[in-house]
């Protein structure tokens, strides 16, 4: 974060829900010593917004899960407090290279495939149907590797005497635990095998 140029913190502040245009002005034609050091009130409130944005598209990246439907698209819905949709889908494209993703958001669709992120205004459902049409990567080529590597791994991590729910909930953020994407970490975390989880 702290390691951003002007120019990226600009970026990132301006995906801000609170952001103001003039704001932007002002920290250019401030100098940039000061403002790489946050010595003026503009480019302090100018990395804080940028700060923000970071911050909860990092907690995104963490938290957020993804379904899969029937014939392999991956999809979510959430709307974050600012306009970081097509970065979240940035960070998962590259961890799903093959697959078609989806965002549903308050702001609209958006579909990441391909190295391309589109927009669409329509609704989840027409948008969906498009997508189904298009050839897609096989729901095997999502398990990739040996299941019995994901299985030892999966119960070193459960450990009964480590069992603790309550710490647990108090370690995932509320906002993140009321995401819908999330149920499946709530009703199956005394799961012990990596195929009932």
């Amino acid at each position: 974060m702290c390691r951003f140029n002007i120019n990226q913190k600009i970026e990132y502040a301006e995906r801000h829900r609170d952001f103001d245009k003039s704001l932007a002005g002002a920290v250019l034609e401030q100098n940039p010593r000061l403002v790489n050091v946050q010595a003026t009130r503009e480019s302090r409130k100018l990395y804080n917004l940028c700060s923000k944005v970071h911050s909860e598209l990092n907690h995104l990246v963490c938290f957020l899960r993804f379904n899969v439907n029937s014939t392999g698209i991956l999809y979510a819905k959430h709307t974050p407090q600012n306009k970081i949709e097509d970065l979240i889908l940035q960070f998962f494209m590259f961890r799903f290279p093959l697959f078609i993703l989806v965002l549903e958001s308050k702001r609209g669709i958006f579909v990441g495939y391909k190295n391309r992120i589109v927009k669409y205004e329509d609704s989840f459902e027409n948008v969906m149907k498009k997508l189904e049409k298009i050839p897609k990567a096989e729901l095997k080529d999502l398990e990739q590797f040996d299941n019995k590597i994901w299985e030892s791994f999966y119960k070193s991590q459960i450990i009964k005497q480590r069992f603790n729910k309550k710490l647990f909930k108090k370690q995932i953020p509320k906002k993140y635990l009321k995401m819908q994407s999330f149920e499946i970490e709530k009703r199956d975390f005394e799961n012990r095998s990596l195929n009932e989880f």
